[in-house]
């Protein structure tokens, strides 16, 4: 998932994966907080994990083929403009990647379906060190594809607490799920992405790291089937022939007071909506946090979509990805654009939404079946 980050406290924790070396400072848990329902609008800018990743000669998996990677290495904030994103370390099988859109394919050696990926972070300006709070997943494993976005509840920065540890350690803990899953037996009563998230959820749990966020994650089947999870405020879209087929619901116990796992919630992972989506070759669905959905609105993105190749066509996803991204973060930005959240607040009665973007952590991952 994109931008681990930890505190750097104690020493490094050293991995090495074929031909690459990955070093990782542990982080120093908080003591136990109530938690925080509502959306921050003011993070914490605490220090992200210096990570290290030291590559030879790339030996990638023959079934898993990172395309068009540029350097692995982006500058650092004090480099950047607060206005502009921030690209952090972004993990893909623990390969390092581009944060700022990759894509990767399976062998598509038996006729099966698979998937091209693009993906693209956009931290909040306030969240640029540590390269925002949200999390992304993109993962293959015997031919299923598991994708996913989780937005780390920044309310939690009001107590002083990095809620980014807590949303990409567990898009760490969902993929080992599913990596276990995958080399399992299956079973699980029809609903493999609920088993999945439950065994990450409480893993969370034991590892008492302090947090909350919101998880929407689908499973691509060889075979032709979508399952979608989502709980909370994030979402995922299915595009088919220029037509929405499917789109997933936000759940919310109020007003930008998203429903949520971890810290004091009531909310499990059965609270989520499963849905099981059939879906074939061309078709493109597109996972956004909440920073996507009320900053652009639907006639906007789908002509994004059009324009990345076409309907009927190969889009090009890395270009789609990096079109919402950055549209989303632009949008939000804005003072006076008719976004979609400020529409939803007006119709509410909220004061202090009236007009303008929300400025939020953006994260996008498309994903088109071939």
């Amino acid at each position: 998932s994109s931008h681990h980050t930890f505190n750097t406290t104690t020493s490094p924790l050293v991995f090495h994966f074929d031909n690459t070396t990955i070093t990782m400072y542990s982080a120093q848990q908080p003591q136990t907080m109530p938690m925080p329902s509502q959306k921050a609008t003011n993070p914490s800018t605490s220090n992200p994990l210096r990570m290290v990743a030291q590559t030879g000669n790339e030996q990638f998996s023959p079934a898993m083929q990172p395309l068009d990677l540029a350097a692995t290495q982006h500058s650092t904030p004090e480099q950047e403009s607060p206005s502009r994103s921030q690209s952090g370390w972004s993990f893909r099988n623990l390969l390092p990647c581009v944060s700022k859109s990759s894509v990767m394919r399976t062998v598509d050696s038996e006729g099966q379906l698979f998937l091209a990926t693009g993906s693209c972070s956009k931290p909040h300006p306030n969240k640029i060190s540590k390269g925002g709070e949200d999390a992304s997943i993109v993962h293959e494993c015997n031919g299923f594809w598991l994708t996913g976005v989780l937005d780390g509840i920044g309310a939690w920065s009001e107590q002083g607490v990095d809620v980014s540890i807590y949303s990409n350690a567990f898009a760490q803990r969902i993929t080992d799920a599913f990596v276990t899953w995958c080399h399992g037996d299956r079973v699980s009563e029809g609903k493999p992405l609920l088993k999945i998230l439950e065994s990450a959820f409480t893993e969370m749990k034991r590892s008492q790291i302090q947090g909350s966020c919101t998880i929407c994650i689908s499973m691509l089947f060889p075979s032709g089937q979508l399952h979608v999870l989502n709980l909370g405020d994030s979402g995922v879209r299915v595009v088919r022939n220029g037509k929405i087929v499917f789109a997933s619901k936000e759940q919310q116990t109020n007003f930008n007071e998203p429903k949520q796992l971890g810290g004091q919630s009531e909310d499990t992972p059965a609270c989520g909506d499963y849905t099981i989506v059939p879906v074939q070759r061309k078709d493109v669905y597109i996972l956004g946090t909440d920073g996507v959905w009320d900053n652009i609105w639907q006639e906007d993105w789908m002509k994004m979509l059009q324009d990345a190749a076409g309907f009927t066509s190969k889009v090009n996803v890395e270009k789609l990805a990096t079109k919402l991204g950055e549209t989303a973060a632009k949008h939000g930005a804005d003072l006076n654009y008719r976004s979609p959240f400020a529409v939803q607040a007006r119709m509410k009665g909220i004061a202090g939404y009236t007009e303008g973007g929300k400025q939020d952590d953006v994260t996008v991952v498309v994903g088109q079946v071939r």
